[in-house]
C-alpha cells in the first residue's frame, strides 16, 4: 500500500499525457526526436468493467462480516523481515500466522491479493556490501528503500529464494500477486533517501556498467552524457520489473500486478530535465519523479508477460490514474488500484470511483479500513457500502 511523504505529496500537480517516451536502450534515433513522436489518435473511452472493491487492513479479527460492507477483496501484508531471520532460517510460526489469515478471509469469501513484502528486507540483507543504492555524491539509501536489486545482480537469488519460500507456504491461490521492489512495493529508486538531486546509479556494480562513467548528474553534457544516462537508468529498472514478474511466473499462473507510483513522467518532462543536464531543477526533478524512474509510458510498453496488470498507486488522484491508465490501454492489459493511503475523505472515495469508471479499473483497494471503522472526518464504512454497490 502507499503511504505518501509531504516531500512526495507535492505531485498534486496536472499534466498532460503527452506521447511516449520511447527511451529503451537504441539509439537510432535522436532524443528528441523519439520524445516528439505523434502521440497515438485518442481512443474511445473503455466501457468500465463492474469492478472488485475491496479493503487494505488491519482487518478485525473476525472478518466473516466484510462481505455484506461491500468489501470482496483485500491484500495480504508479507514483509521478508519477518520471514527469514537468517540467510536461510525461517520463521515457521510466521507463516502458520499467515496460513491462518488467509484460511479466515477464505472462509469469508473475500479474494486475497499477495504483496510478497520483497521490499522489507531482513537486517542481514542490507548489512551485505554493494545492498543499498548510493547517489552521485556518496549519499547511501535507507533502509526504507529496500536492497539494491536493481544494479547488484547478485543479491537477487536471495530475494528469489524469499519468493520460492513464499510460494512454497502458503502456495498460488492468489487473486494477483503484487511487484515492485522499491519504496512501499512499487517499482522505484529511492525516494525518501539522499537528497532532491540523487540519481541513484554510483554504486560500485551500477559504476561496472555505467555508459558514460566520470559523468555526474549537473555537470555539462555536451556529447549528450544526459540523454546516455537517463536512458540507461530507465531501462534498468524496467529491467529489474520484468525480472520480478519473471521470478513470480516461476510459481504462480494468474495476474502479475505491477506497482507503479504516484504521476508518471511525461516526454516533455524528461526532455526538459535532459536539456539541463539532469541537475535535479527540472519540475519533475524538484518532485523527484525523474529520478524515481517514473516513467510509466516506457516500463508498461516493455512488459512482455501477456498476464500482467498495471497497479496504480493512487487511483483516487486523476493525472495519477491517467498516466497509469493510458499507456496500459495501448499496451492492451488491465488496470487496478488503490488511493494513497494519505487519502482517505468521502470526496477521496467519490474520486476513486469517479476514476474506475473513466479508466475501467477491474479491482480498487481502499487503504485504512481502520478510517472507515473511526469514521468523520474520513470516509465511513457506511460510505465505501454504499459507493462499491454502485
Amino acid at each position: 500500500m502507499s503511504v505518501r511523504s509531504p516531500a512526495v505529496r507535492l505531485l498534486r500537480i496536472s499534466l498532460a499525457v503527452l506521447a511516449v517516451a520511447a527511451v529503451g536502450s537504441g539509439t537510432a534515433a535522436s532524443w528528441p526526436d523519439r520524445l516528439s513522436a505523434a502521440a497515438p489518435p485518442p481512443a474511445a473511452a473503455p466501457v468500465a468493467p463492474a469492478a472488485t472493491w475491496g479493503v487494505a487492513g488491519p482487518l478485525p479479527e473476525t472478518t466473516l462480516g466484510l462481505p455484506d460492507a461491500g468489501v470482496a477483496a483485500t491484500i495480504l501484508e508479507l514483509a521478508w523481515r519477518d520471514a527469514e531471520a537468517a540467510p536461510g532460517v525461517w520463521n515457521e510460526t510466521y507463516f502458520v500466522a499467515l496460513r491462518a489469515q488467509l484460511a479466515s478471509l477464505r472462509a469469508a469469501g473475500i479474494e486475497v491479493v499477495l504483496n510478497t513484502g520483497m521490499h522489507e528486507p531482513p537486517a542481514w540483507a542490507l548489512a551485505q556490501p554493494g545492498a543499498r543504492y548510493v547517489d552521485q555524491a556518496g549519499r547511501a539509501s535507507g533502509d526504507q528503500a529496500g536492497l539494491n536489486l536493481v544494479w547488484n545482480q547478485a543479491l537477487r537469488p536471495q530475494a528469489a529464494g524469499y519468493l520460492a519460500k513464499v510460494f512454497q507456504e502458503l502456495g498460488t491461490g492468489f487473486t494477483y500477486v503484487r511487484v515492485g521492489g522499491g519504496e512501499l512495493g512499487e517499482l522505484t529508486y529511492p525516494r525518501t533517501s539522499g537528497a532532491a538531486d540523487s540519481y541513484w546509479a554510483f554504486d560500485p556494480a551500477a559504476a561496472a556498467a555505467d555508459p558514460v562513467l566520470g559523468w555526474r548528474p549537473g555537470l555539462p553534457s555536451p556529447s549528450g552524457q544526459a540523454e546516455t544516462f537517463l536512458t540507461w537508468y530507465f531501462s534498468a529498472l524496467a529491467n529489474f520489473q520484468n525480472w520480478q514478474i519473471d521470478t513470480v511466473r516461476r510459481y504462480f499462473a494468474g495476474p502479475i500486478a505491477v506497482l507503479y507510483p504516484d504521476v508518471g513522467v511525461d516526454a516533455a518532462e524528461i526532455r526538459a530535465a535532459v536539456s539541463e543536464g539532469l541537475a535535479g531543477s527540472s519540475p519533475a526533478e524538484v518532485t523527484r519523479r525523474i529520478q524515481a524512474g517514473q516513467n510509466h509510458d516506457l516500463l508498461i510498453g516493455v512488459l512482455a508477460d501477456p498476464d500482467v496488470v498495471a497497479w496504480c498507486t493512487w487511483a483516487n488522484n486523476i493525472d495519477a490514474a491517467s498516466s497509469v491508465a493510458e499507456p496500459a490501454r495501448r499496451k492492451g492489459i488491465a488496470v487496478v488500484g488503490e488511493n494513497s493511503g494519505d487519502d482517505t475523505t468521502l470526496a477521496d472515495l467519490e474520486a476513486l470511483a469517479e476514476n474506475q469508471r473513466t479508466f475501467g479499473l477491474r479491482l480498487v483497494i481502499w487503504v485504512r479500513y481502520g478510517n472507515l471503522v473511526a469514521g468523520a472526518p474520513d470516509a465511513t464504512l457506511a460510505d465505501f457500502t454504499r459507493i462499491s454497490a454502485r
